[in-house]
């Protein structure tokens, strides 16, 4: 026992100070966003679910579905509320905090992989400070949802490689029941299961020779890939259909080639930006075509509903 409290006050003094850097890049560098009020219509109705749960806590619990679809988020959202009301720099606040962990555990995944301090730092500071489309993610409520989703992802790739790294990948020790654990709080954030199965079995099969040839589709991923496919049975068969705050026309196909379309819209944008280019436009019809192409709304994001008394309500699914 005592030696575990040495080893545990070791790792602080080794790691502490990276995760102080982390925080201190990321409020140095978009500290300035938590001035920013309310803005995103989606924000306001997030807020506004959070008012009515708030009257009433356990209405959420009244049906089956909440269990399946992403109550994490809810009762964070819940939880910001009651802490925060109406004030947003504290919801942005989390933002940043979240954000900055994220960093720490990209630091601690790549540190080991790859027993280099300094790269490691530096993976962490270049996640840290590479945020796109001008910090948008942390200048929003909604993005708890993305945040959160991040943090469990890394969390749960740390205990599965580290589970792998001390125990040969043995299913009943500490690390795995935890990973196991975390994993199943990410179906209940956002279903986003698989890809999470994929990142596992990418790493197996890239640290092929390191794991001593192994197998890739060892037990350990078997048992998350089964998890996987009975949570996902379990949300189709009891969960929401699909978010209530999208319109009634707009289901899962269309949000999934919505998805596919992107990709290439994306890498349309690396090449012809955002911004107006007089060079761009004046170029030849083909390239102007494709230029004013390039910002074609891919979704439909309606946000106008109604909220029902709290006795009523159908909360908004994340």
């Amino acid at each position: 026992m005592r030696g575990n409290f040495f080893l545990i006050m070791r790792k602080i003094r080794i790691h502490g100070p990276v995760l102080l850097l982390m925080m201190a890049l990321a409020f140095i560098a978009f500290g300035d966003f938590m001035r920013t009020p309310v803005w995103d219509a989606t924000d306001a109705l997030i807020l506004c679910d959070a008012h009515q749960l708030n009257q009433n806590p356990g209405a959420m619990f009244h049906h089956l579905g909440f269990y399946f679809s992403q109550p994490i988020l809810q009762l964070a959202f819940l939880a910001e509320y009651r802490i925060f009301g109406l004030e947003p720099a504290g919801y942005l606040l989390v933002n940043l905090l979240i954000h900055a962990f994220n960093a720490f555990m990209v630091y601690m995944l790549v540190n080991m992989l790859f027993p280099r301090t300094r790269l490691a730092v530096l993976a962490g500071a270049v996640f840290v400070l590479g945020v796109g489309s001008y910090g948008r993610i942390l200048m929003t409520i909604q993005q708890l949802e993305a945040l959160s989703l991040a943090s469990l992802h890394l969390l749960v790739l740390y205990c599965f490689i580290r589970n792998d790294f001390r125990h040969d990948g043995r299913v009943w020790s500490p690390l795995f029941l935890l990973g196991v654990f975390l994993f199943l709080l990410t179906g209940l954030t956002r279903t986003a299961s698989f890809s999470l199965i994929l990142t596992l079995m990418a790493y197996k099969a890239f640290f092929y020779k390191w794991r001593k040839g192994r197998a890739v589709l060892s037990v350990d991923l078997l048992v998350f890939a089964a998890l996987g496919i009975l949570f996902y049975l379990a949300q189709s068969k009891w969960g929401y259909r699909q978010p209530t705050v999208f319109g009634q026309t707009d289901g899962a196909d269309h949000f999934t080639w919505m998805s596919f379309k992107n990709i290439f819209r994306y890498l349309n944008l690396m090449f012809f930006p955002m911004q107006k280019s007089p060079m761009l436009e004046s170029a030849h019809p083909l390239v102007a075509l494709v230029y004013h192409l390039r910002t074609v709304n891919p979704t439909r994001c309606l946000v106008n509903q109604t909220f029902k008394p709290a006795s009523d309500v159908h909360y908004i699914d994340w």
